[in-house]
């Protein structure tokens, strides 16, 4: 029961600003700690879940194809002397963290330090150290890149490509988005939701893109997020198994069947289909000590709609 989870959360010491909990397409329990259900707050990297749902769009839309070379949609960033793993980069590897990058180079900590104002030339200078589709290494530089993919393909960025097209379908309006130096809209963090608008995003997925009988989004493409695209289970942080239990395009799967956008410090938007149910956190906890995952062993514990 939701008194038991605001119980565990605080006898474990947890900044949770946050719970909200959607079953059967009904608001079922939420407490807030801090604000209410429509304070908005920064997602972090949970802002890939809404803005792959843009790739989604576009490659419906002829815009882009999962097999579209990087080097062909930025042929004029191409280093003229470059790996020759660049020419085998593909939309897909972006989308399930397989780029063969050796290493992380766009976090929110390494974004502040990146000199060059055009981080998508930034982006196609940093070495491959290995064939992409090998092997899975999370790094938001991918999920930007997407982001930019859109507005060389579109013309507009994230926020004005999505806003027609879900957003205001949802009745999100005017939410912050972070822009980069150039102006746009981050594909990998930045957006400020409310806990009421993250249900509607949970929801849109869990009923396959469809939203109050229009189909927003193909129902395939969130398919194709939400199933496993790629391998983790060699992640660095062992004992956070959250993280080593598969990722899709830009979403991560949960061990018991959910998946979720997830950002630093438990900015959860967790898609429970088996239950038919949407958990939503938002909050400031610990990632040295990978407190999310405390948050959501607990949700397995006692959010589960069954005991609601």
């Amino acid at each position: 029961m939701l008194k038991d989870y605001v119980r565990a959360i605080e006898a474990a010491g947890l900044d949770l600003h946050s719970v909200s909990v959607m079953t059967g397409g009904k608001l079922a329990a939420e407490h807030c700690w801090l604000g209410d259900r429509d304070t908005r707050h920064i997602l972090h990297s949970a802002t890939k879940g809404i803005a792959v749902l843009a790739i989604g769009l576009a490659i419906e839309e002829g815009e882009l194809s999962l097999d579209d070379r990087v080097a062909d949609l930025f042929p004029e960033l191409v280093p003229e002397e470059h790996s020759p793993y660049l020419e085998e980069l593909r939309v897909r590897h972006l989308l399930n963290m397989t780029s063969g990058h050796g290493q992380a180079f766009m976090g929110a900590l390494q974004r502040s330090e990146i000199e060059d104002p055009f981080w998508a030339r930034y982006y196609m200078k940093q070495p491959l150290v290995r064939r992409p589709g090998e092997r899975f290494l999370y790094d938001s530089a991918n999920s930007y890149l997407l982001g930019y993919a859109i507005v060389r393909r579109t013309g507009q960025d994230l926020e004005e490509y999505l806003r027609p097209r879900v957003l205001e379908p949802l009745g999100i309006k005017d939410a912050p988005w972070q822009k980069d130096p150039m102006g746009y809209a981050m594909g990998c963090a930045g957006l400020y939701l409310s806990p009421a608008e993250m249900l509607k995003v949970g929801e849109l997925y869990l009923n396959k893109g469809s939203w109050r009988g229009t189909q927003l989004v193909p129902s395939g493409w969130i398919e194709e997020c939400s199933k496993k695209q790629s391998d983790n289970s060699h992640h660095s942080v062992p004992y956070y198994k959250a993280l080593r239990s598969g990722y899709g395009y830009q979403l991560w799967l949960c061990e018991n069947g959910a998946f979720r956008a997830d950002g630093i410090k438990a900015q959860l938007i967790i898609v429970w289909p088996q239950k038919d149910t949407v958990i939503v956190t938002t909050g400031g906890v610990s990632v040295e000590r990978c407190e999310a995952q405390i948050v959501m062993d607990l949700a397995w514990e006692h959010l589960d709609p069954d005991r609601l």
